[in-house]
């Protein structure tokens, strides 16, 4: 029951949310591009790299198989293991910026009812940009869903 409400509030707040163009305090106006969403076949790690404002940004959501850090985010690296990964505290300003930097992106893509749609849709054989939101979505609403399970 607790996981249906978590999906619903995400499902609203993504139809309510804005659409490319709104600012975000902190963020650049240009929105970012993802250069890779790898999806790992240890479990379900979503590792991602963006391009923003000529810097790369990585980072990864955790879905390995008996990890202690489920859906938590790892910065500087687009799997948890790789050498310069860095666990983010959850509610941290940076896992917060990162969050809203995905956001972001997913808002320059499609709107927030495609969005939600593709959320809905769960399906993975999409073509490559719809495919990559869809790892996204699904990533982001994990990440919630564990740190909601934590309170």
């Amino acid at each position: 029951m607790k996981r249906q409400i978590i999906i619903l509030i995400f499902l609203a707040h993504t139809v309510l949310a804005g659409c490319a163009g709104d600012d975000d305090e902190g963020l650049t106006t240009a929105p970012p591009t993802v250069k890779e969403v790898l999806f790992f076949s240890d479990g379900g790690t979503t590792g991602i790299v963006l391009e923003q404002d000529g810097n790369e940004v990585s980072l990864c959501f955790d879905g390995r198989l008996l990890t202690e850090t489920p859906g938590r985010i790892y910065a500087g690296a687009a799997h948890p293991e790789a050498e310069n990964a860095e666990l983010l505290p959850r509610g941290s300003d940076r896992e917060k910026e990162l969050i809203a930097l995905l956001q972001k992106y997913l808002d320059s893509q499609c709107s927030s009812q495609k969005q939600a749609e593709l959320l809905a849709k769960g399906n993975p054989d999409l073509p490559e940009p719809e495919r990559d939101a869809w790892r996204i979505l699904r990533a982001i609403r994990y990440w919630k869903s564990t740190a909601e399970l934590k309170r």
